[in-house]
């Protein structure tokens, strides 16, 4: 070889050293930067343990703030810390949280059930009077991830665990375009729930586990994640102007409008307010952990429920009732129950003695509405909860008196009256035996009967009827004293 081509080959060799050289002082520098750029947030972390009964030990998570509204702090995590491990036998239990904040390792909090979204994997949990102060917020990316690109997975053991550096490694996990999945350095327990962040601290997902038998991580997208959170009716203050650009988030569709979130009021044509309630899917039946179950409330499984509704906010009231029989020919007032009891004489009150056809009638007359099919009506009752309640016994049920609508605390969704005010018809039948282990979607209860499902139990009830999966069946015909309705529409 000539000295020229010689000294063209060294030139070429040293330049390519150096260029390699200049692209490892770089990815330091960027890790560098990275992992400077990470240590602002690690405030808004939080570690979670879920504390079991009969002594097991508890499952250890992460989360991290995702809103301050007034006195309530709302943390972002992984719903599965909260159930137990079917793959390895684990019986049900009791979750017990409790939230340690990375800003405050003595602030320590205990939680009740947090409201969860199945659909994506996720759960929330408030904390009451955190009293912190102003957070970080994570900005969230709406970038595409490619497959060339690291991502850090940040968590808070106060302190204690370090912050994993991992490579995408496949964009759909499972085909499921909401999910994605990494490798690196491997993932030990206790970063479920924990964000997941590019190199520039952008937000893009929440680690959610291991891939089965690998080392592999995975993630939920947060765009997907973002979709749900007015569902649990929590607006994200995320990024420096406390607002998601949602303008290339993908949206659920809710029903005709796109735009309409959970809790959302609309007047109705019979004087009364509508909830909207979006539309997602949730365990119907028994609830874990809950011994007063009966045979018809089993087994617990899934149920989908694909387009969203618009439910009444309380009961249909006297008042109601009677602009109803006003405009409608031949219709009355109940005075009397079935039993001659004296009913509805307090307009506020959730109307009585109504037989399951005048239910449906009036439902017809207020704007071609419908009773709620079963699946419906616990969904809503339950708004996001996984408890046989959705709140304190005495909060939110009328005992001793029929009580005048909203007199009690509602439940996430902004409904009120549930649980323990009247029974309230369904537009189903009643069957004992219809519920399925199979997942299903929009049920629409059983195919005949002699009677029709009622939900929720009543003022004169005993606690064991006031539980969102407990069902009943009653002659159509039947004018009770605690027996009234809703109505929805779609």
């Amino acid at each position: 070889m000539m000295p020229e081509a010689l000294s063209q080959q060294r030139h070429r060799r040293i330049a390519g050293n150096l260029a390699a050289a200049c692209l490892l002082i770089l990815a330091a520098r960027s890790s560098l930067f990275a992992q400077k750029n990470l240590a602002s947030l690690q405030d808004a972390l939080v570690s979670i343990e879920v504390k079991k009964d009969n002594g097991r030990a508890p499952n250890i998570g992460t989360g991290f703030v995702i809103a301050v509204t007034g006195h309530s702090t709302f943390i972002l995590t992984a719903n599965h810390l909260f159930l137990p491990d079917t793959t390895r036998g684990e019986p049900a239990f009791n979750p017990a949280p409790w939230v340690t904040f990375h800003a405050d390792p003595n602030e320590k909090k205990g939680r009740l059930w947090p409201k969860a979204s199945p659909t994506y994997g996720i759960s929330i949990i408030e904390v009451v009077d955190s009293g912190l102060g102003q957070l970080p917020r994570f900005s969230v990316r709406d970038q595409a991830l490619d497959l060339v690109e690291h991502v850090f997975i940040l968590a808070s053991n106060n302190g204690g665990w370090p912050t994993p550096e991992m490579s995408i490694n496949e964009l759909n996990y499972d085909n499921r375009p909401d999910r994605f999945t990494y490798g690196g350095t491997g993932v030990a327990s206790g970063f479920s729930g924990s964000p997941v962040v590019d190199r520039n601290g952008l937000l893009v997902g929440i680690h959610q586990g291991e891939t089965p038998g690998t080392r592999y991580g995975w993630a939920q997208r947060i765009k997907e994640i973002v979709e749900v959170l007015p569902v649990l009716q929590v607006k994200p203050q995320f990024g420096p102007a406390g607002a998601v650009e949602t303008a290339n988030l993908p949206r659920v569709l809710l029903s005709s409008s796109p735009t309409l979130t959970t809790g959302t009021l609309r007047d109705g044509k019979d004087g009364l307010k509508y909830v909207w309630i979006a539309p997602d899917k949730f365990t119907m039946g028994c609830s874990p952990n809950d011994s007063d179950c009966a045979d018809d409330e089993n087994p617990a499984h899934q149920v989908t429920l694909s387009k969203g509704f618009w439910m009444g906010q309380t009961p249909v009231t006297v008042a109601a009732w009677k602009r109803y029989a006003a405009a409608a020919k031949g219709v009355t007032v109940p005075t009397k129950s079935d039993g001659g009891s004296t009913v509805n004489s307090d307009d506020q009150a959730p109307v009585v003695a109504v037989t399951w056809e005048d239910a449906r009638a009036y439902c017809g007359w207020a704007g071609g509405l419908r009773l709620p099919t079963e699946a419906q009506w616990e969904y809503a009752a339950r708004a996001g909860s996984l408890g046989a309640r959705y709140g304190d016994l005495e909060k939110i049920a009328m005992r001793g008196s029929l009580q005048r609508v909203k007199s009690l605390t509602p439940n996430a969704w902004n409904l009120y009256n549930m649980l323990g005010s009247v029974w309230q018809w369904t537009a189903d039948w009643y069957g004992a035996k219809y519920y399925t282990l199979a997942a299903v979607t929009d049920p629409p209860g059983a195919a005949g009967g002699e009677t029709r499902a009622l939900r929720g139990g009543s003022w004169v009830g005993v606690p064991l009827f006031v539980r969102a999966s407990y069902r009943d069946g009653l002659q159509p015909a039947n004018r009770g004293s605690n027996v009234g309705f809703r109505c929805i529409g779609e």
